[in-house]
């Protein structure tokens, strides 16, 4: 690759799941062991809903001539795109030296942004791109996706608290004569159930008017998606249906017979119902009842409308237990590199420093610093020290103070009119962390502070980010979930802006909340 060894996004949250309003932080890891003429490193984060499909029919011309033409229907929803440079500009060249960098950033998300998902014919996606920009070369890419979940607290939703009952009755009919009825009945407890969750079904089955055999019955919790676009004004809708799992009683109810079992159906890591925030996908489930009758006859079915939650009922809370795992404690291997592993050796590089200041203090020793003006945008990267005074001139115009945060004074300069830029607590969830993606490179000569991996080893434990966690639950007793990924599997992730020289793991699966409940 011409020197370039790693052209890398590393989030500080190993599983990169995320809740609308909470922050995301990583860095970009470029290692080169030759020079690098380029305009810059700009990084992209972008979150939108797409829905694509493609159909094909016959048209005839004015000689009477058929012919196929392929009609493409399209939607899309954009929710954010914010673009910065990590590292140079659109304008002139620079030179980056050989070795190992380390540009960090953080977003806030905005509010109310609809779970990830992916599906067949559209997804809602949410990704950080860096592109290292190259004059009249090809330019470099390196792409990483994550989760953003949107809560849904099944206490707020109407009439599934209450038992549900489907009752089907069916007769049978051979020539002129006519028996039964048949009778299958299905009832569950309640329709919202969480990841994690066992639905308990209680099945019953009357066949004593009859001399056919039951011979099974299957229970199958069902995913239906419509995902809505637009052809030159023409609005259409497509339908999937996946089976996201099943349960059969495996016995038969033989002439003249009855039967009755209760069941257990555990529901996998999906996505929750409706997509909340998304007008152009749409997601429902049923629990689908058959029963499957021997000989010529048509089976027996019947639904039950069941609901995908985040958050489960407080009715169960006290059949739940904390998830086996530290709900954000990743396998060693899925840690990401520590920053010395990242910028360890050799001289000191763009971005984070490779002698970092000791985490335990966010100042810079003064034999560190360059006097000299602040760096463009008028404010200072570090503060005074307390009871010192600061190597760098007041900024133009005076000083106004930062907010600090509710029991926190802030040790960083005042600014006119705005808020820090200073996260006051390192870590993925800060609440005072910038709406918009920031480059924390300090100015030559000065030592910054350790970006958020530092001094992680591998064994270290627990490594458990912040990113899933909600300051204020509306349910401080409600045990904590792990998040999995989906059970549909990893997809490709790639675009149509998605170059030969993109770098990532293009396969991603979005992660959901899985809860642990006593069996």
């Amino acid at each position: 690759m011409g020197g370039l060894k790693e052209f890398r996004i590393y989030f500080d949250n190993p599983l990169a799941t995320y809740y609308g309003g909470q922050v995301v932080s990583g860095y970009l890891s470029v290692k080169l062991d030759k020079e690098k003429t380029m305009r810059g490193i700009e990084v992209r984060f972008r979150g939108r809903a797409e829905v694509e499909w493609k159909e094909s029919r016959t048209v005839r011309d004015s000689n009477g001539k058929s012919r196929t033409v392929w009609e493409t229907y399209s939607a899309c929803e954009s929710y954010f795109e914010n673009r910065k440079y990590l590292v140079g500009s659109e304008q002139g060249d620079m030179a980056l030296p050989v070795g190992n960098h380390a540009f960090p950033f953080i977003l806030t998300l905005p509010n109310n942004l609809p779970s990830s998902f992916e599906g067949q014919y559209g997804n809602v996606r949410y990704t950080v791109k860096a592109t290292m920009k190259r004059p009249w070369k090809f330019d470099h890419d390196a792409k990483a996706a994550f989760t953003v979940l949107s809560q849904l607290d099944l206490n707020s939703e109407r009439n599934i608290q209450e038992p549900y009952k489907a009752v089907k009755e069916k007769f049978l009919c051979c020539c002129c004569c006519k028996s039964g009825p048949i009778t299958l009945i299905a009832t569950v407890p309640v329709t919202g159930f969480v990841p994690g969750q066992d639905i308990p079904i209680f099945l019953e089955v009357d066949n004593t008017n009859t001399d056919v055999v039951i011979s099974n019955i299957i229970c199958k919790l069902k995913k239906t998606v419509w995902f809505s676009a637009r052809h030159l004004g023409h609005d259409k809708v497509r339908k999937t249906e996946d089976k996201v799992a099943s349960v059969e009683t495996n016995e038969m109810v033989g002439l003249t017979g009855c039967g009755n079992w209760t069941l257990k159906l555990k529901v996998p890591s999906v996505p929750a119902s409706y997509l909340k925030h998304c007008n152009i996908i749409d997601i429902k489930y049923e629990l689908g009842i058959k029963g499957v009758i021997d000989g010529p006859h048509a089976n027996m079915k019947t639904e039950i409308p069941i609901i995908i939650g985040t958050i489960p009922l407080v009715s169960f809370f006290p059949n739940m237990v904390p998830a086996s795992a530290p709900p954000m404690v990743p396998r060693d291997s899925d840690l990401p590199p520590s920053f010395n592993e990242v910028v360890g050796g050799g001289e000191p590089a763009l971005g984070w420093n490779v002698n970092p200041t000791p985490k335990s203090s966010p100042y810079p020793s003064k034999k560190d610093v360059v006097p000299g003006p602040y760096p463009p945008g008028g404010s200072a990267p570090y503060p005074p020290p307390p009871g010192g005074s600061s190597p760098y001139p007041p900024p133009p115009g005076g000083s106004a103070p930062y907010p600090a945060p509710p029991g926190e004074s802030s040790p960083y300069p005042p600014r006119p009119g705005g808020s820090s830029p200073y996260p006051t607590k390192r870590g993925p969830s800060d609440p005072y962390a910038p709406p918009t993606v920031l480059s924390l490179n300090p100015p030559p000569g000065v030592h910054g502070p350790q970006p958020p991996t530092a001094g992680l080893s591998r064994t270290s434990a627990p490594y458990a980010p912040s990113a899933p966690f909600d300051p204020n639950p509306p349910y401080p007793d409600m045990p904590p979930p792990s998040y999995e990924e989906c059970v549909f599997g990893r997809k490709d992730i790639k675009e149509n802006d998605d170059s030969d020289h993109t770098h990532g793991e293009m396969g991603f699966a979005p992660r959901y909340p899985m809860y642990q409940f006593n069996q």
